[in-house]
């Protein structure tokens, strides 16, 4: 890892994911569709974090951008562009939900932190 993206990016991913807002940082790295995610996922495998806790937060996090992503191509596919563009943006409304309302959601992923470790 340290040869393929370098050193301080590695202890950087390193000593986010091993923080207590780590699981957050995992999330929301899963959560938005298009970035690369490789760093994340090798630097969460050599990481204190616990396996169960990443693939959870792997799964949640990656389901509705997928799932937002196919079915916008389907509607552009068939020709339903105007579903498309409601579609994105609901995407964007629930996006900026999120960041207004993003200290319940800390304090939300805190407490879920404390649940998964406690597994």
């Amino acid at each position: 890892m340290h040869i393929l993206f370098g050193e301080r990016k590695v202890v950087e991913m390193l000593d986010k994911i091993n923080s207590k807002k780590g699981m957050l940082a995992v999330f929301v790295i899963f959560l938005i569709p298009g970035i690369p995610k490789d760093l994340c996922t090798y630097a969460a495998g050599i990481s204190e974090m616990h396996i169960k806790p990443f693939l959870i937060l792997s799964l949640i996090g990656r389901s509705p951008g997928m799932m937002c992503s196919i079915a916008i191509g389907r509607q552009i596919m068939h020709g339903n562009y105007h579903s498309a563009i409601i579609i994105a943006v609901i995407v964007v409304i629930l996006f900026l939900i999120g960041v207004i309302f993003r200290d319940k959601v800390f304090k939300a992923f805190d407490a879920a932190y404390d649940k998964l470790i406690g597994m």
